[in-house]
């Protein structure tokens, strides 16, 4: 998949899970992925596009780690909002492309840039992130184009509307 559809799609299904959680706002709590500022879900495109260019991910990856996010989310009952979005996503394309991808091409610095935190902050992150999901990052192949195509459809149909 070309990595410009990865990216629209991408960022359509983060912003409709923002939006459907806009109502929720009174059952956050804090957690150790959240920001210390807040991201609006306008904004929201140019900073998940910044994202995904640093890592150079490929369309499967994306998908891969949106997958990964949503399992991460519903499993440890996070509200996925302007506080946490960014780091949520970075720290699951992150743990994706390390996964999935032999000897990857990370720029560590740039990371922690992004989550504004130190490499030893980076570190705790992504072993509370690991550890959340028992360590289980392997998606089976048809778990991954159901859920492809699930989260597709809704997307072309928004592009369709939009036309």
């Amino acid at each position: 998949m070309d990595f410009q559809i990865c990216e629209s799609l991408c960022i359509y299904r983060l912003k409709s899970i923002l939006q459907k959680n806009k109502k929720r706002k009174t059952e956050r709590k804090t957690s150790d992925f959240d920001s210390n500022t807040t991201i609006d879900i306008d904004d929201i495109d140019i900073i998940i596009s910044k994202v995904l260019k640093s890592f150079d991910a490929d369309g499967q990856i994306i998908i891969l780690s949106l997958f990964l996010l949503e399992k991460f989310i519903y499993k440890n009952k996070i509200i996925l909002d302007g506080f946490n979005v960014i780091n949520l996503f970075t720290l699951s394309l992150l743990e994706t492309i390390k996964y999935n991808i032999d000897e990857p091409d990370i720029n560590t610095s740039l990371i922690c840039s992004m989550l504004k935190t130190d490499k030893d902050g980076l570190l705790d992150l992504e072993m509370t992130f690991l550890n959340l999901l028992d360590y289980k990052l392997k998606v089976e192949e048809e778990k991954f184009f159901t859920y492809k195509q699930k989260i597709m459809i809704p997307w072309i149909e928004y592009l369709k509307s939009n036309l």
